[in-house]
């Protein structure tokens, strides 16, 4: 690879990332595209694209690139998280669960793996373990709104509506 070549490629990853911040996710996703055809494998601009993949619902696209991700490196705990979130949104729940695990093995304190198990665990319908999840996302963010109301979305499953209020209040 030239010089040119990487300048151009940094360029177009660059614009990407200003492109996402300003949530104009088509124009981050042609970006990172064309980033890629000058650094095919390069590992931050797969994962950007990903989760650029994810904004624009594209989850079967996500999930390929993430296992792509972690085919190179299987340590990458952003992949995990993001094919933990395609496979989420497919319905794939117990393979996103593993996901999740995965992505929270390499990296214990990330708050959003551990709201975003709960939704899958909440999904299976295994409120106790759900809960448990969200309060850990909660003990590491005390100010995660959306854990707090997926919080009390399962205290009202298990019927301890005084305790759900208390979550719903904390979450506004």
């Amino acid at each position: 690879m030239t010089d040119t070549n990487f300048e151009l490629a940094k360029s177009h990853f660059l614009k990407g990332l200003d492109f996402f911040n300003k949530e104009m996710f088509i124009e981050a996703e042609s970006a990172f595209r064309k980033s890629l055809l000058m650094i095919p494998n390069r590992e931050s601009t797969l994962t950007n694209l990903s989760t650029t993949l994810l904004k624009l619902k594209k989850y079967s696209e996500s999930e390929e690139i993430s296992k792509h991700i972690l085919n190179i490196n299987n340590s990458k705990y952003e992949a995990w998280f993001n094919l933990g979130y395609a496979l989420q949104e497919l319905k794939q729940y117990d393979q996103a669960l593993n996901s999740y695990d995965k992505a929270i093995s390499l990296k214990p304190e990330y708050p959003e793996a551990w709201s975003n198990h709960g939704n899958v665990l909440q999904e299976l319908k295994r409120y106790e373990q759900a809960l448990a999840s969200y309060d850990k996302a909660i003990s590491l963010k005390l100010d995660f709104a959306e854990a707090w109301s997926n919080r009390g979305n399962v205290l009202k499953e298990l019927k301890q509506y005084d305790q759900a209020l208390a979550s719903y209040d904390k979450a506004i």
